[in-house]
């Protein structure tokens, strides 16, 4: 029974968060940051439905891929882009849901501060 709760606890929480970020992208939210995602369309190369997508991603990972693929079906996103927005989006993810969240903690308190820092430091590096 606990499995079945934990993984009705996940699909859960991922409805929830596609549906926030949908709603986020509807009514506009994630446009307002245009002074934030302007600097990164120029730096990447990447349009600005692809760094939205980015950004939603470190919301919540499901939701911005939700993002990009119908940024994709709608013509906003080419072909071309989505394979390095989902390589780039890969970095907000292990920073946002299982670096700082899990694994720090983790390491920490199993390798000691220095040790544990140094880990969660190269594992950082190595998902950016």
């Amino acid at each position: 029974m606990p499995v079945i709760s934990s993984v009705v606890n996940a699909v859960l929480l991922v409805i929830a968060g596609v549906i926030l970020a949908n709603i986020l992208a509807e009514t506009g939210i994630f446009s307002r940051l245009s002074s934030f995602t302007g600097p990164l369309c120029r730096f990447s190369g990447l349009s600005d439905a692809c760094v939205l997508s980015i950004v939603a991603m470190g919301v919540n990972a499901t939701a911005g891929k939700s993002m990009l693929a119908e940024y994709y079906r709608d013509g906003k996103v080419t072909e071309r882009e989505v394979i390095p927005v989902l390589i780039m989006g890969a970095f907000p993810v292990v920073l946002g849901e299982s670096l700082f969240r899990v694994q720090l903690p983790t390491a920490l308190v199993l390798l000691g501060p220095v040790v544990g820092g140094v880990y969660t430091g190269l594992n950082l590096f190595s998902s950016g």
